[in-house]
């Protein structure tokens, strides 16, 4: 939940006012205690780094107490209302804007690292790779100290809180098309990177976790196993093919890096997303050939989706690349990745400074490429050449599959129309998708809008060749069309790769 309203006060600055209100309604108000038990493990005179800070509340009492803080936090919105929050309590915070991942490095060791909610926005990968390099930051003696969603310990609320996350989850991917907050085991992540676990204090009867770690030594990084590449046979492989293929199922495998064949330190490295349909695809393209494959977390979504809501990003690559030694694994530093994950490159390269490659938009073009010494013909960066009739049906029945959600709102209003609707919608579906180039429209909710304005004239025209007169009623079917239209359209626009402005929220 906690990541839910960080996206909404992200992407909708005058909605990030309220962000520290939603926080204290979903958690019950105990947001408040767990950043006043934090705050009393912070002394006068420390240096804080407050990892994910948000808008600033911890910091800003952290200062108050007399402590030299310093705010970490990607959102600009957030770090606007952060300056503001510490002008108008009348201390001196240094808020800094950047990734989690990437925290100042020309700083002393600080005295104490905090990260309140901000863990569980990330993935395993990322918040291992986060929680190693916070503690490297921290002076020998300093504390660590990290707070965030967890699982209750009462059993009636542990079920109420899985239902909770299941709405949550089904409602979020509708809405933003992302998922909500990960629930990682804080105390083995500190443990795991060498951290003394002191304390833990746990509220709303276990929902929300607090833990507290001492630096005593020196800091370990996650190691990870390189791992071999399994795609399911016979009936199990062909259900999942058909889960795949017809729902887009987040089916995933495990993220990390995989050998093919039998890769030595020259051999080239690829990058992908942890989407079954995808990892199988580019596992069966480069079968044969010695080749690492970077298998990023995306949620289970595939590269181009997983990209545009930012779920496949250059962060959680830098987070395996580094979790690997892949520098020292590899006597190159050249890394190709999804041309429909492209938007990545010039981060990853900024993070890396390594070589980024964009590849071809299709997978069964990867040996061409590499025999062409990694470089990409026109034809195979052509999303036209990609989108073919085959991904066009499959995305048209994608959208019709939709068309029986859409229409439970005329269960209750205009029941007449019920069957209407969802012609229309499983119609517009397979119209839209096969001739997508033709009909008018850069983005999906244009071109349904233009069918629905099809069927608008066509109902009128309907109405007034049976000489019946033009009803209230029918305006109100009108401007349902309208309404069905906008969600039916967005629905289609964030299932073809071929529509780049899928998300209204951006």
């Amino acid at each position: 939940m906690s990541l839910v309203s960080m996206l909404i006060a992200d992407r909708i600055e005058s909605a990030t006012r309220y962000y520290d209100r939603w926080m204290n309604l979903i958690t019950w108000g105990q947001d408040k205690r767990v950043r006043e038990a934090a705050l009393g493990y912070i002394d006068a005179g420390d240096r804080v780094l407050d990892v994910g800070c948000g808008t600033g509340t911890l910091a800003v009492k952290a200062a108050q107490k007399g402590a030299q803080v310093t705010g970490f936090d990607l959102s600009p919105a957030m770090l606007r209302l952060a300056e503001e929050k510490a002008r108008v309590a009348g201390v001196e915070v240094n808020f800094r804007r950047g990734y989690a991942q990437s925290p100042p490095l020309d700083e002393e060791p600080f005295d104490t690292i905090t990260a309140t909610f901000a863990l569980s926005e990330m993935s395993p990968d990322e918040a291992e790779m986060v929680v190693a390099d916070m503690a490297a930051r921290l002076k020998v003696g300093g504390r660590m100290i990290v707070a965030d969603e967890a699982r209750p310990t009462n059993f009636l609320l542990r079920l109420s809180s899985g239902l909770q996350r299941a709405v949550v989850t089904l409602l979020t991917f509708i809405a933003i098309e992302e998922r909500p907050t990960r629930l990682h085991d804080l105390r083995e992540m500190l443990k795991g990177v060498g951290m003394t676990v002191t304390e833990e204090q746990r509220f709303q009867s276990g929902a929300l976790w607090l833990v507290v770690a001492e630096r005593r030594g020196e800091i370990t990084r996650p190691q990870k196993e390189i791992m071999e590449p399994v795609i399911h046979r016979g009936i199990k492989g062909a259900w999942y093919d058909v889960l795949c293929w017809l729902f887009v199922l987040p089916l995933a495998v495990k993220s990390g890096l995989y050998r093919l064949g039998k890769p030595n330190p020259a051999s080239p490295l690829f990058l992908t997303s942890n989407f079954y349909m995808t990892f199988k695809i580019v596992v069966k393209a480069l079968h044969g050939r010695d080749c690492w494959l970077l298998v990023e977390d995306s949620e289970g979504w595939n590269v181009w989706c997983a990209t545009d809501t930012g779920g496949f990003n250059a962060e959680k690559a830098w987070a395996l690349m580094r979790a690997y030694d892949l520098e020292i694994t590899l006597d190159h530093q050249r890394i190709v990745i999804p041309r429909l994950g492209g938007k990545i490159a010039r981060r990853l390269k900024e993070l890396t400074g390594w070589e980024v490659i964009k590849g071809p938009i299709q997978a069964g073009d990867l040996p061409e490429f590499i025999e062409n010494d990694f470089v990409t013909m026109p034809a195979m960066r052509s999303l036209d050449r990609y989108y073919d009739l085959h991904h066009r049906l499959r995305i048209g029945t994608l959208s019709a599959l939709v068309a029986p959600l859409c229409v439970i709102p005329f269960l209750f209003v205009l029941r007449e129309y019920l069957g209407l609707f969802l012609a229309f919608g499983v119609l517009s579906s397979f119209v839209l998708a096969i001739f997508h180039y033709w009909v008018p429209g850069r983005t999906g909710i244009v071109k349904e809008l233009v069918l629905g304005a099809l069927l608008s004239v066509g109902l009128v025209g309907w109405t007034m060749a049976r000489s019946e007169p033009l009803s209230v009623r029918l305006v109100w079917v009108l401007l349902a069309i309208l309404v069905y239209c906008f969600i039916y359209g967005y629905t289609y626009q964030a299932s073809t790769p071929v529509i780049y402005w899928k998300r209204i929220w951006k």
